[in-house]
């Protein structure tokens, strides 16, 4: 599910957090690699993640409604339960 939401990111953003998140590097290390400031690099980090966590959110409740056959609102289908 990451993986599938990594490659939604732009490249400048993806890069940014590979290096940084799943390659170890440091904030530094990262940022001279791509021939940025640590500041740019932390900023991209920052949307990087923003982005993934809304989109892993997003898809996650779409699989909780799927499983629960609720659609967010408490509500199951179209209408509500008798003693909801």
């Amino acid at each position: 599910m990451i993986s599938a939401n990594l490659d939604e990111l732009s490249p400048l953003l993806r890069t940014a957090f590979v290096l940084r998140e799943m390659e170890g590097y440091s904030t530094g290390e990262a940022a001279k690699k791509l021939g940025v400031t640590e500041n740019t690099l932390k900023a991209r980090l920052w949307r990087a993640r923003h982005q993934l966590a809304e989109r892993l959110g997003r898809r996650l409740r779409r699989i909780s409604e799927d499983v629960t056959g609720r659609n967010g609102n408490g509500m199951m289908g179209e209408e509500a339960c008798s003693y909801c």
